[in-house]
């Protein structure tokens, strides 16, 4: 299948798009600013990638792949970067926690740094989704996560409604034993299986969507101006956290689908898709960094994307390096 440059070049873009709310861009600046990019906009990155993820996981399961050397890259990602978190950032993360096993079991789940509860998400997700797949039932996975991503949503953006009732403390409860934000695992399968519907009606969307490029914008451009003003509206409001927005459900799917139907980009944005990854795996510990030396929030973002792109970039140039060498010592 031929590479689709739009999506690659997305995930670059929106991989930077999510170091700001680790960072907590403007929450120094501008609280509307704050509320509506960093709590909103910017969290369309993380929904976008799941639905990649899952539109690729549903053709490898088509061509009859199996999914192992991926489990196992992500595993190995994963183990390696929650070492150097730990390695570089644990002496000043441990005296915020009440004692060693809380560390450790902050540390295991998301990171010290609260942001790679996406790696171990995405793997537990895929294993769970790949015999659904298999057996051709993704609408009942889209029917089954959006419930799961609508129950989430009592802890987090929508927590304010549901404080004090039965649904907010069993949310909770997810919460407490996962420790991945209030989206996480439910996030995933819901968006992942979205990916995975977009793959089996490929042709279809095509057909659908071929001479839509403007309505496609013009909603893109309406939902995220609806994100925006449902951000601001829920956090005014005392929301828990701002992982799950209704705004965000079709908001990504369009995204996807405009890059796949209609794929605008004309420039190769092969690095680009690759150094996506590592730009989401270096940045959370450069922003523990920044916040170590104590910058405001803006030279925070600025400092750890500048970083994770020069190392992003460095770590896919050396492995292009190390592929070519293995293929021309064969």
């Amino acid at each position: 299948m031929k590479r689709n440059r739009t999506i690659d070049f997305l995930r670059f873009i929106l991989s930077l798009m999510i170091v700001p709310i680790h960072a907590d861009l403007f929450i120094d600046v501008s609280r509307p600013l704050f509320l509506c990019f960093t709590l909103g906009l910017v969290r369309v990155g993380v929904p976008f990638f799941f639905i990649v993820s899952g539109y690729y996981l549903k053709e490898r399961v088509d061509r009859g792949k199996s999914i192992h050397d991926s489990v196992i890259r992500y595993l190995k990602l994963w183990v390696l970067f929650i070492l150097l978190d730990l390695l570089i950032t644990g002496r000043y993360f441990y005296p915020g926690f009440p004692n060693t096993f809380a560390f450790l079991h902050k540390a295991l789940f998301t990171g010290l740094s609260d942001a790679y509860w996406f790696m171990p998400v995405l793997i537990i997700s895929q294993l769970i989704l790949v015999p659904v797949f298999r057996k051709g039932h993704i609408p009942a996975a889209i029917s089954a996560g959006l419930v799961m991503y609508l129950f989430a949503m009592t802890h987090d953006s929508y927590s304010f409604l549901f404080e004090g009732t039965w649904i907010y403390r069993l949310s909770a409860l997810h919460t407490s034993i996962f420790i991945f934000p209030q989206g996480g695992l439910v996030e995933s399968i819901f968006f992942l299986s979205i990916g995975g519907w977009i793959r089996q009606n490929r042709e279809k969307i095509f057909a659908a969507q071929k001479d839509a490029s403007r309505r496609l914008v013009f909603r893109i451009i309406l939902f995220s101006v609806l994100l925006m003003l449902e951000a601001y509206l829920t956090q005014n409001r005392g929301a828990y956290d701002g992982n799950c927005y209704l705004s965000l459900i079709p908001l990504p799917t369009l995204l996807f689908i405009t890059a796949l139907v209609h794929d605008p980009v004309r420039f190769d944005t092969r690095m680009l898709g690759a150094v996506s990854l590592y730009i989401y795996l270096i940045h959370p510990i450069a922003v523990s960094v920044m916040r170590m030396i104590g910058v405001n929030s803006v030279y925070r973002t600025l400092g750890a994307i500048a970083v994770s792109l020069v190392l992003g970039f460095a770590v896919v140039r050396v492995k292009e390096k190390q592929s070519l060498e293995k293929t021309v010592s064969r």
